[in-house]
């Protein structure tokens, strides 16, 4: 290298020697790395001075490892759970927080991906994308007629769109997470003023029966939110062999249409078959089978 100037060393690494009166320095510049030189780089680079040939003299051999990272999308750092279990008739809440690994960057977008069908009643709230952070959550109370389901939420995140330069590759990065929630079946979690009267109504059946599913209620009269916060709504009841949809209900005295109410998954696809040990919930109706 030639003392008080500069060498290209290929891949847009640039080296300056300044023989400045203060002490010599040199500076390695690289300009803009790009995705084919993502990696590491090791550049090794030793002095000589104080004369020619043999009487020259040279310093120990420096050697430096430059790592390049090819820039990531936005992070996910909540939640961490992927599985959660929440209940009818309870507040249930997801945090999401995002954090792009490179401070220079900024998120750009979060959100639930396009190709999410949120459940009915839940909503992403409290949206906020700050520099390289951004952080919502999303609410969902579980409506009567859910239990029994388990319903994907996939969020999304992407970092700010850049213009491509020279030989590199850049636009948008993204990332997305799913979360599966399932909805506990014959639960339901009261809600204040809440009386039997109208959690039967939700449910398609009768209070009197409602109560004899419950009975640390002693005030069946009053809301019960308070009294006894979660409510049984049916029976578990374990599928046996031989055991077919239209059967059960015949069995426990009601419609189909009534055990598929309390039977999200099942509604979903009634046409495929049992399987031995599933456990399904149900409300049996014992005066109408005795009718039939």
């Amino acid at each position: 290298l030639a003392f008080g100037g500069a060498a290209a060393m290929g891949r847009g690494l640039t080296l300056a020697f300044d023989a400045a009166a203060a002490g010599p320095r040199v500076t390695i510049v690289w300009n803009r790395p790009c995705l084919g030189d993502v990696g590491t780089t090791v550049l090794c680079l030793a002095a000589s001075g104080g004369g020619e040939g043999a009487a020259a003299r040279q310093t120990q051999q420096l050697c430096l490892q430059l790592s390049v990272l090819e820039n990531p999308p936005p992070a996910f750092l909540l939640p961490t759970e992927l599985a959660v279990e929440w209940m009818m008739g309870q507040l249930g809440t997801i945090f999401i927080r995002v954090v792009d690994p490179a401070p220079q960057d900024a998120v750009a977008s979060l959100g639930v991906l396009s190709n999410t069908s949120l459940p009915a009643g839940a909503a992403l709230r409290d949206l906020a994308l700050s520099g390289p952070e951004g952080t919502a959550r999303l609410v969902w109370v579980p409506a009567a007629g859910s239990g029994g389901g388990t319903y994907t939420v996939c969020f999304g995140t992407a970092d700010r769109r850049i213009s491509p330069y020279d030989r590199c590759l850049s636009g948008q990065r993204a990332n997305a997470l799913c979360v599966d929630i399932a909805v506990v079946r014959c639960r339901y979690a009261a809600r204040p003023r809440e009386s039997l009267m109208d959690v039967a109504y939700m449910f398609q059946t009768d209070w009197v029966q409602l109560w004899a599913l419950n009975p640390a209620i002693t005030e069946p009269d009053y809301g019960v939110g308070a009294e006894a916060a979660i409510l049984n709504t049916g029976h578990l009841y374990r599928v046996d062999t031989g055991d077919f949809l239209s059967a059960i209900a015949y069995k426990m005295g009601v419609t189909l249409k009534h055990l598929l109410l309390h039977n999200a998954d099942l509604a979903a696809a009634p046409d495929d078959p049992l399987f031995v040990g599933k456990i399904i919930c149900v409300i049996p109706s014992s005066c109408k089978r005795e009718s039939l």
